[in-house]
């Protein structure tokens, strides 16, 4: 086999496949066809009077009538031109999809940035009644923690706020900002903030109104963590999918498991 035989065999094959080329260039031209081609004939008929070689048509998308639509449209389109155009049906794969997975917990991670010298910014959360948000601020929040429509009238600029992270670890937070709607605060370290979190302005020891639970938080989207080596079993079922059930010694008790 050498170099001009493998140049007859390609241009054998580009005809057989793509169809003789229009006068004037050695190249083809191929079109996928979008939905539209089957109720537009206009359409088809402008890419071949343009110069379409060849129709292609993409059988993961619209079904068997579509196609025979854009075929016709074709033909009518020869017909009217006198020229010829190839049809590609390109043959759809079998399409796998993993099924729906099980919502993660209601939990906002929030952290500190560092600034270009590398000192840590405490990060904004708006603490605002869930039809009322509180936006004094021009700075962009890290969080939105809807609390009771009073509790933020009892709080005043500098309040330190104290709290338990759904680590159980001891976080703070100052206010900034204060409002009849909402109050502005500034996180102190990384923290992971769940619906019913407690707040407590600090100095206050009775559990009246400077108290309060953060609100419904939105639900996170579900994964599936797997490594190296970990079973996953795939069930024709659309129950929710979910991680590996483990002992207290990290001994998976039940694979993890997706439709």
């Amino acid at each position: 086999m050498d170099f001009a035989r493998g140049q007859e065999l390609l241009a054998e094959h580009t005809m057989a496949l793509l169809g003789p080329a229009s006068p004037g260039r050695d190249v083809r031209i191929m079109v996928t066809m979008p939905s539209e081609a089957a109720h537009d004939y206009a359409l088809v008929h402008a890419l071949v009077r343009e110069g379409m070689n060849c129709m292609r048509i993409n059988c993961a998308h619209d079904d068997p009538p579509a196609w025979s639509r854009m075929i016709a449209h074709l033909r009518r389109a020869e017909e009217a031109l006198g020229c010829h155009c190839r049809v590609v049906m390109d043959l759809a794969g079998p399409k796998l999809r993993t099924g729906p997975v099980e919502a993660g917990p209601s939990i906002l991670h929030v952290r500190p940035q560092r600034d270009a010298r590398g000192l840590r910014d405490g990060a904004g959360a708006d603490l605002a009644h869930a039809r009322r948000r509180h936006r004094r601020s021009t700075h962009p929040a890290d969080a939105t923690l809807p609390v009771a429509a009073a509790w933020p009238a009892c709080l005043a600029t500098g309040d330190v706020i104290d709290l338990r992270d759904a680590r159980d670890a001891r976080r703070t937070m100052t206010i900034a900002d204060s409002g009849s709607t909402g109050c502005w605060a500034l996180l102190d370290k990384s923290a992971y903030l769940a619906t019913g979190t407690r707040l407590q302005r600090r100095g206050d020891k009775a559990a009246g109104e400077v108290v309060a639970t953060v609100g419904d938080l939105p639900v996170r989207p579900g994964t599936i963590d797997l490594r190296m080596g970990d079973r996953l079993i795939v069930t024709r079922d659309q129950q929710p999918g979910r991680n590996a059930i483990t002992d207290g010694a990290g001994e998976t008790l039940s694979p993890a498991r997706v439709g």
